[in-house]
């Protein structure tokens, strides 16, 4: 999960939200498209809901479509009918030739392409003034981030940058053998000597005050990805960008959602209302172990 904080949030009412990405649905990609991206319901159940509301926090799905030509496949072709307009002219085909003999296969072969679909869902948390997204792809929430503004032209939304360096934090935490108040350690991290090209050592179902990490902290390594657990209600782990990753919700909060409502409708906005707020709540409180937000002089 990538969050980011957000500028004005005036203009998120429900209403408001709703007929401006009901504005832009997704549509399916034409013959000639190598991509589409638009809207969708959060809901199967609901398919003129593009908002699902709970309280202050919305939830909106973006689907995209991209359409794949394997390079293998587009070379083999080429290489087909170059050869055939060869033979048949007696000469060779200069490189510029190729080029657009090339850009003129990939128009044919592109209605034959691979598409591959992805769902992307994101929360505006309006109280806290977040936008998370469910994804640990850079590339795919600043899609989100691109999808909103172009739906509203003063969305904003910015990446939190804190006092502290976040590895810098990780690292003393498992020197330290301590963490703030509400957190334990997991069983799995990343070290990695700074720079580009340094050592890298992953560690899964480990116990992280072993001697054997601690040698390895002793030896220069930092940590850039740490295990965590939340209050027993949560585990995850953050890294050095504070994303977090492999988010589970442990069985107290399960427990909760199971006992909210029947219908289709109600279970969601009662497990968005539970999770969503939960990774909210750790946010924050990882925002306040890193020393707080740094502010822009």
């Amino acid at each position: 999960m990538r969050t980011y904080l957000l500028g004005d949030t005036s203009d998120f009412g429900v209403e408001r939200l709703q007929d401006t990405l009901k504005s832009k649905p997704f549509v399916e990609c034409g013959n000639q498209d190598w991509s589409s991206k638009g809207w969708i319901p959060p809901l199967e159940s609901t398919p003129d809901l593009y908002v699902l509301a709970a309280e202050d926090l919305l939830q909106i799905a973006l689907q995209v479509e991209e359409k794949v030509l394997p390079a293998k496949v587009l070379a083999k072709e080429l290489k087909k009918r170059v050869a055939v307009i060869e033979q048949k002219e007696n000469r060779k085909m200069g490189r510029k030739e190729k080029t657009a003999l090339k850009e003129q296969l990939t128009d044919e072969l592109l209605p034959r392409a691979f598409t591959i679909w992805s769902v992307t869902r994101a929360y505006l948390d309006i109280r806290r003034s977040l936008l998370m997204v469910d994804t640990s792809s850079a590339a795919a929430a600043e899609e989100v981030i691109a999808a909103l503004h172009d739906a509203m032209p003063a969305f904003s939304a910015a990446l939190p940058r804190t006092v502290q360096m976040p590895y810098t934090c990780l690292t003393n935490w498992l020197v330290s053998a301590e963490l703030p108040e509400g957190f334990e350690f997991g069983e799995e991290c990343e070290l990695e000597v700074a720079g580009e090209g340094g050592a890298l050592i992953k560690a899964k179902n480990h116990d992280l005050q072993s001697e054997e990490i601690r040698q390895h902290l002793q030896g220069g390594k930092q940590c850039f990805k740490l295990g965590l657990i939340w209050a027993e209600r949560m585990s995850f782990i953050v890294t050095h960008e504070l994303v977090l990753q492999r988010v589970a919700f442990l069985d107290v909060l399960q427990e909760e959602i199971n006992q909210q409502g029947e219908d289709i409708e109600s279970l969601a906005k009662a497990e968005m209302l539970i999770t969503v707020k939960e990774a909210g709540t750790v946010f924050e409180a990882l925002l306040a172990s890193f020393g707080g937000l740094a502010h822009a002089e």
